[in-house]
């Protein structure tokens, strides 16, 4: 087995856990048992490593340990691929939350096999194999800094979640929007069949009103006709009827002019007045004689 120990800052602890970078690309060197060695972290160990992760090539869970002691601290419940490295996602256990927020130890050691031996197969696994990381304060990288745990939430974790958040509003707000333009079309289609009935409506409803004030106008004049005739029947000129005419303009006038009527001389057309020698008066006399006789008849005045 080979201990790589490699230096990394911890951005955030939660009581969930955290991503860190426990291998970050390029190439360092190691003194192991065959002398120096130079490892390097590039994309072909990066997925080799993940997907022997993957695949739980250790039969058992990757854990976190104090300066590779065996003692468990926290799992490694995955294991990702960035553009500066490999990240592994632990959750500590309370203890190991305690140690690291105190302080206790501030750097990482990636603990991997290379040419790993299936345990159930007994052939050698292609690439390397996580087997832990390691809290320790003997990391055996030179030159990086000592680590800081920051207090805020790691950024990029923050920046996703807030992207999560926006990516769902989103699409929540599209399906309303989609619901509230249906609701809208819905309306709108409904409004334009409703201004079309109304308008249609309206026609029919001034169609009707024309044809009753004509029904009206024709009934009334039907009216006025039989009243007429029947004045004429008991003896009253038709030119003193038709003189009344004009002014006879609604039902409430033939009650009006039916009593100054039934005051009006009645006499027979063609009737002959005086002696049989005596020739009857023309048409305008008797119409003057009516006329006078209807105005006495509104107006009478007293015999002297």
């Amino acid at each position: 087995m080979k201990t790589f120990e490699i230096l990394t800052q911890i951005k955030n602890l939660s009581e969930d856990g955290f991503w860190h970078n426990v291998l970050p690309y390029g190439k360092f060197y190691y003194k192991g048992s065959k002398g120096v060695e130079v490892i390097n972290i590039d994309d072909q160990f990066a997925d080799r490593l993940i997907n022997n992760f993957k695949e739980g090539k250790t039969y058992y869970k990757p854990f976190m340990n104090l300066d590779h002691n065996g003692e468990n601290y926290g799992d490694i419940e995955n294991i990702e691929k960035r553009e500066d490295g490999i990240y592994t996602y632990v959750k500590p256990t309370n203890k190991g939350q305690e140690l690291i927020k105190d302080k206790m130890y501030r750097y990482f050691s990636a603990e991997f096999f290379d040419n790993y031996m299936d345990k159930k197969t007994g052939k050698a696994i292609e690439g390397p194999v996580l087997r832990a990381q390691a809290l320790t304060n003997t990391p055996a990288h030179p030159g990086v800094p000592m680590i800081t745990l920051s207090e805020k939430p790691i950024e990029e974790d923050s920046d996703m979640d807030e992207l999560k958040k926006l990516q769902e509003q989103l699409e929540s707000n599209t399906k309303l929007l989609s619901e509230k333009e249906e609701t809208i079309k819905t309306l709108t289609e409904a409004k334009e069949t409703a201004e079309k009935k109304l308008s249609e409506l309206t026609t029919e409803l001034e169609t009707v009103k024309t044809e009753n004030e004509e029904f009206k106008t024709k009934l009334f004049a039907e009216q006025k006709a039989s009243w007429k005739k029947g004045w004429t029947e008991k003896g009253v000129p038709p030119a003193v009827v038709d003189e009344l005419d004009p002014i006879v303009l609604s039902e409430k006038d033939f009650a009006t002019f039916d009593k100054i009527l039934e005051k009006v001389p009645k006499v027979k057309l063609n009737e002959k007045m005086g002696s049989d020698n005596e020739k009857p008066l023309d048409d305008n006399k008797r119409y003057e004689a009516l006329g006078k006789a209807i105005a006495d008849s509104v107006n009478p005045k007293k015999k002297e």
